[in-house]
């Protein structure tokens, strides 16, 4: 009895069409078991037949033949474009087997090896898998490449995007606004040139942004994000050689196109990629950008002096020395106490702080109101969606009908779901929390001054005071405060220069602009503060 090895292979897009791995060996058991021939050995594959590497199975049965010599009478497939679709390959891996006395053969298209014209048999059935096979692959680059002229994503879209199919014809790509949005920060924060991308990726990751160093490099370098597609070099032997451009994409653009080149620039070094060195807030010295020399007004400096065992900062003007020199822990208390002086107006702030809520209330019911009417028209959509499927199963309307109604309700049903995601993440709905921390900080400045971080202290002096607060070394004064301020700290007779006060050295209390006389009086402020 003929031993015989059997062989079984299809590609993917051949299994999907039902020609199974199972059919092409039942049918080549029964054709053994016809002409009696015994089956040692299966192998099978799941490989393309243009090339034998690669096909890991086929190798084995190789190895498996070189190990069994002289025990296998033949190697028997289903069709010869089972057993490969190169005939130049075909021929030398064929003479391999005939060395060691094993024939190679098709069930289907059996071939006789002992006639003369065997090669011509042979050459006809696997050069006719290889001229189909060279249509396919071409009529495939054909579509491929018209597919990219017209816009479309053949491949796997990238990160923030995903791809959608509706069937094997009309396939599309959306924005996966889960992952579209940290690409967005991504790109904003390397065009600022500040941080290097390296970092911008690093802090991405500690975020939960997964992704390695060279594929945020490929991100950033993508023109996918602005809505371009990247055609490739096409060469055709009528019309030549089409030479690689980029078309406007059918898809939706996550990133802006000043944003993109902005990135392009950091890239290629054209703009600075290092991150810019901050001058660090010195806690002893923090009020030298904002006081002035009370002799000629240039902006106050800070030194540090070194004896008697310790450190001792002073306050100097930036002109010249000799003009003013004052002790830093006494400047920073004679502040403390002017802020201290600042007293708001109870009914003005109570009013103030009305009228925000007021407006907060009015923008919530704007807000609701929107919210519930962009609900109604999701609902809609969702029925007109419901509507047309069932109109297209009651066969009411054809399938391109169908899919045009359903373009267009899906397009509409994301504008809204995008609007309510907005609206119900807007930062005004958080106002109240901040209003109250603002009042707060308005009835206690004189803490903050003295308990506050140093950046915390800078940054609520320069929103105070619009211009430079002028210091003698005993008080202060200025000529206005920001003016929502201005008007909250308004308070009584004195802010209103009609009762005299002494404002001597032991008083703590804020000296004003002269009183409303022959000229007419502005919302100005003056105030200083001196203690012993």
């Amino acid at each position: 009895m003929k031993r015989a090895v059997l062989y079984c292979r299809v590609s993917t897009k051949e299994q999907e069409k039902g020609n199974s791995l199972d059919w092409q060996e039942e049918y080549l058991r029964k054709c053994c078991a016809i002409r009696k021939y015994e089956v040692v050995k299966v192998f099978r594959d799941d490989k393309s037949g243009k090339t034998f590497k690669g096909r890991t199975e086929f190798i084995n049965l190789m190895k498996y033949c070189k190990a069994h010599k002289g025990e296998i009478d033949y190697v028997l497939v289903y069709r010869w474009d089972r057993y490969s679709r190169n005939l130049k390959e075909a021929l030398i891996n064929l003479d391999y087997f005939w060395k060691r006395n094993i024939e190679v053969n098709s069930v289907e298209q059996q071939v006789d090896f002992r006639a003369p014209e065997y090669i011509t048999y042979l050459s006809l059935y696997i050069s006719a898998a290889e001229t189909e096979d060279t249509k396919i692959s071409r009529r495939t680059k054909e579509c491929i490449h018209k597919a990219r002229e017209s816009g479309k994503c053949v491949h796997k879209a990238p990160r923030g995007y995903v791809n959608r199919q509706l069937d094997d014809e009309h396939r599309y790509v959306e924005i996966d606004e889960t992952e579209a949005e940290q690409i967005r920060a991504a790109f904003k924060e390397v065009a600022k040139g500040v941080m290097t991308p390296t970092s911008v990726c690093r802090r991405m990751n500690r975020n939960g942004f997964k992704i390695h160093k060279n594929s945020f490099f490929k991100v950033l370098r993508n023109p996918f994000y602005v809505g371009d597609i990247y055609v490739p070099e096409y060469r055709d032997d009528h019309i030549g050689t089409i030479h690689a451009h980029y078309v406007k994409g059918l898809h939706e653009a996550i990133i802006d196109r000043d944003t993109f080149d902005a990135v392009q620039d950091v890239l290629d070094g054209k703009r600075r990629s290092t991150p810019k060195t901050t001058k660090v807030l010195d806690p002893d010295l923090y009020l030298r950008k904002y006081i002035s020399c009370p002799v000629c007004g240039a902006p106050l400096t800070g030194s540090a002096c070194t004896g008697n065992g310790g450190k001792y900062y002073y306050y100097n003007c930036s002109r010249d020395g000799k003009h003013f020199r004052c002790s830093a822990p006494k400047a920073h208390e004679l502040f403390r106490r002017y802020v201290a002086t600042l007293k708001p107006n109870k009914a003005v702030l109570k009013l103030y702080e009305t009228i925000l809520d007021d407006i907060r209330m009015d923008k919530n019911r704007e807000l609701n109101a929107e919210i519930a009417k962009l609900e109604q028209e999701l609902g809609k959509c969702n029925e007109r969606m419901e509507s047309a499927s069932t109109k297209y199963m009651d066969d009411e309307i054809d399938k391109k009908t169908y899919e045009s109604f359903i373009k267009q309700i899906d397009t509409a049903r994301k504008k809204v779901e995008n609007r309510l995601f907005l609206l119900k993440n807007d930062k005004g709905a958080v106002l109240k929390p901040r209003l109250d921390y603002s009042m707060l900080l308005i009835g206690n400045l004189e803490h903050y001054m003295e308990d506050a971080p140093v950046e915390a202290k800078c940054k609520l002096i320069g929103s105070m005071f619009p211009e430079k607060i002028e210091f003698d070394g005993k008080s202060y004064r200025t000529t206005r405060y920001n003016a929502v301020l201005d008007l909250i700290y308004q308070q009584t007779s004195e802010l209103r220069g009609t009762k005299k006060e002494d404002f001597s050295v032991k008083s703590e209390k804020s000296s004003l602009v002269p009183p409303q006389g022959l000229e007419p009086w502005t919302p100005t402020l003056r105030v200083s503060c001196s203690t012993n």
